[in-house]
């Protein structure tokens, strides 16, 4: 026998070299009663191997750092590329190129002793010098021939003393056993946990947390590393991400939720948002705030009547001026900023005594005329006010008096009334209108799910508007003294409907603990500018990116100093992505959408 395998593999040795199929493919989760896959087709696959046995006489299935390899004579190909896809869910093959074994010396070989199983592919492929060799003949019998730097598989395995002559026939090595008789074939693929089976040939996938790394109790959960550690990111850290599945941002909204959080999701794609509403609806408050729904929708005011006891005249005017000058009021030029102030001031002293809300449609109401102001002020002054808002009516008529003062307040209200123009009727002035939505009234046992669609399409000063009324809103609270009121803030595309692409908020966000926020885009360029220091470059702390372009991929390998070239990216698994959490770089499994 030893004289016919030797002569076997002189005549094999310089023989074609076989096809070689790289597999990646992601089973679905869940399973059935009896402990099947639900969507894997376990008789067709067993059918496939069993034929391609047959009628090849030998195949070899691979498992190794570089991923997980099929190989059969090039005469199969049409055949494998038509019908293994219909038995694996999502499968994607690649014809690889590379040498079908490599000749290093100084490893042992050892040989399968005992019943196969798909644990010995799982080992060779979580490290690198290892390599387990599944050879498939008909019946079926299958051996498996491991490669290793001295440890030996799990299982039951015999060392083979190959000569060193002979070192590099090892992977064509034809011994028969009857130890498999009967194998189910499929059970050799691995699953990695979670239900994904992968292969890649991407270093990436031996980034992995250190030995000691523990997730943080009570940290956003993001997924499991590689090896099936859970890999958490504290909640004060912005979570910032490129591309990410939807099933990744469900995951991150019931996370949200779970935690007792207001969560408020802005995002251009109504579809998402829908998926969002169907997936909670039935556990969380879920409210809209839609203009293009605005009898359904949820009312903002800049002060609902219920909480004038909350804040001080000064933090209405400061959150205020924020808001003009976020509707493109340019609030910062000195004539224009003492006449503003001086109005918000009325404004919130006439609101506050009486008791009443304070709506954007007021602010709009007092900016149609000098004549409409002067009216407002003389009913003020009429009805009588503290001494504080007196003196702001009185220097507020002052300002306007005489024919300079007359022009210069003509001006400030016309550039005010454009600024707030989209108020003039339609959706926006109704959802001015009361009864206004209470944040202050959530608590962490009253989990509400607040969803907000921006379009940018039609009527982008809408969406301007829009946006920041919503942005007082938040601020508002979030200047409440109140502790345990969380909020988590995802912005989808911040880019297409804020002007600073939701820089306010990553800052926010890094200052205040009670703020989680979560930003997604789907183009990386535009990523790269919102709280870039360093010229539109990734910089931060908690990025984990999903679905790397190239020029994303370049970008990253030189501000991480990953070991991985730009195209190892492309041969990451579905649902795989690359985080860097603090100083870690760490491959992460993340749910994919089916």
């Amino acid at each position: 026998l030893p004289l016919l395998t030797l002569g076997y593999l002189t005549l094999t040795k310089g023989g074609a070299a076989p096809s070689r199929w790289q597999l990646r493919y992601h089973l679905p989760e869940g399973k059935d009663g009896e402990g099947n896959l639900p969507g894997l087709d376990w008789n067709r696959l067993e059918d496939i191997l069993g034929y391609l046995a047959a009628r090849s006489g030998h195949l070899v299935l691979e498992g190794s750092a570089e991923g997980l390899f099929l190989e059969l004579p090039a005469a199969f190909d049409r055949y494998v590329e038509a019908q293994l896809p219909g038995a694996l869910p999502a499968l994607r093959l690649l014809r690889d190129s590379s040498p079908a074994a490599n000749d290093d010396i100084g490893r042992a070989s050892y040989l399968s002793v005992g019943s196969p199983s798909s644990q010995a592919l799982r080992w060779a492929t979580e490290e690198s010098g290892r390599q387990v060799r599944v050879h498939i003949h008909p019946g079926p019998h299958v051996t498996l021939v491991a490669r290793t730097d001295g440890s030996r598989p799990p299982g039951r395995w015999l060392r083979i003393p190959v000569p060193r002559p002979l070192n590099g026939f090892w992977h064509r090595l034809p011994v028969w056993d009857e130890l498999s008789a009967g194998v189910a074939l499929h059970r050799l693929f691995p699953p990695t946990g979670e239900g994904a089976v992968y292969s890649s040939r991407s270093r990436l996938l031996g980034l992995k947390p250190p030995d000691g790394y523990r997730a943080a109790h009570g940290g956003r959960k993001l997924g499991y590393s590689v090896d099936g550690r859970p890999v958490t990111l504290d909640r004060a850290l912005p979570l910032l991400s490129v591309g990410a599945p939807p099933s990744f941002l469900l995951d991150q909204i019931a996370d949200d939720l779970a935690h007792g959080r207001l969560t408020i999701i802005l995002s251009p794609d109504r579809r998402f948002l829908d998926m969002a509403r169907h997936e909670f609806g039935g556990t969380a408050l879920v409210q809209r705030l839609d203009p293009q729904n605005s009898q359904a929708s949820i009312r903002l005011a800049l002060v609902p009547a219920g909480e004038w006891d909350k804040y001080s005249t000064e933090a209405v005017v400061r959150l205020a001026q924020t808001f003009l000058r976020d509707v493109g009021f340019d609030v910062d030029l000195p004539a224009v900023q003492r006449f503003s102030q001086h109005l918000l001031q009325v404004l919130d002293g006439s609101a506050r005594q009486a008791r009443r809300d304070l709506a954007f449609t007021d602010l709009y109401a007092v900016s149609q005329s000098s004549q409409a102001l002067q009216a407002f002020l003389e009913d003020v002054q009429r009805v009588g006010n503290d001494p504080t808002t007196e003196r702001h009516v009185r220097e507020l008529l002052q300002q306007m008096s005489g024919d300079e003062g007359y022009v210069q307040a003509v001006t400030i209200l016309s550039a005010l009334r454009t600024a707030l123009a989209p108020l003039r009727s339609g959706p926006l002035h109704t959802l001015s209108q009361g009864p206004y939505f209470g944040l202050n009234g959530t608590s962490p046992e009253a989990a509400r799910l607040l969803l907000v669609p921006m379009t940018n399409h039609d009527f982008p000063q809408h969406d301007r508007l829009l946006g920041a009324m919503l942005d007082l809103t938040l601020e508002r609270v979030l200047s409440h003294a109140r502790q345990d009121l969380h909020l988590a803030l995802h912005l989808h595309d911040p880019h297409l409907y804020r002007e600073d692409g939701g820089q306010r908020w990553l800052d926010a966000a890094r200052q205040d603990a009670r703020l989680s926020l979560l930003l997604n885009v789907q183009d990386p360029a535009a990523y790269a500018a919102p709280g870039s220091a360093q010229g539109g470059q990734v910089s931060g702390h908690g990025e984990p990116f999903f679905r790397c372009s190239q020029s994303l991929a370049a970008a990253l390998i030189a501000d991480w100093n990953l070991p991985a070239t730009a195209s190892e990216f492309q041969e990451l698994p579905a649902g795989v992505a690359i985080a860097r959490l603090g100083d870690m770089v760490v491959a992460l499994k993340a749910q994919e959408q089916p």
